[in-house]
């Protein structure tokens, strides 16, 4: 696949996922209970994963990106054991409902969703670098 295919596929999952978005903030305004479709609440949750992997491996190499991924999801995962074990981390004791996939009573859509948080940051970083015209050498 070209660059410029990737390019389109990945901005058209954006815009997928922009107008998922939308409807369910409009539902919400309407008082329509949209998010209880499950359809649709896969939807929500799936497409931003499915855009970071097709990103990440079309910008990082698959190789890189599932390294990226697997780093970032750890770190993700580390992290809400530490705060469901102590509290303190992330402003209060909390927990998971027990009725959902999970790994060491974290839901594993919270650790996929870690990851996606932490390569967006990674991604705007990176955009700024490159605005800022940072090479690997001037760092």
């Amino acid at each position: 696949m070209s660059a410029v295919n990737k390019n389109k596929v990945v901005w058209n999952i954006f815009y997928i996922l922009l107008i998922i978005i939308f409807v369910d903030i409009l539902a919400s305004f309407l008082g329509v209970e949209i998010d209880k479709n499950n359809f649709f609440r896969f939807l929500l949750l799936c497409i931003p994963v499915i855009l970071l992997l097709l990103h990440s491996f079309f910008t990082l190499s698959f190789v890189r990106g599932l390294f990226f991924i697997i780093l970032a999801s750890t770190v993700g995962l580390l992290m809400e054991m530490w705060g469901l074990k102590d509290g303190v981390v992330f402003g209060g004791h909390y927990v998971y409902k027990q009725n959902q996939l999970a790994l060491f009573n974290v839901p594993v859509s919270v650790i996929l969703y870690w990851a996606v948080f932490i390569y967006t940051g990674y991604c705007l970083i990176n955009s700024f670098l490159v605005w800022l015209k940072y090479t690997k050498t001037n760092l």
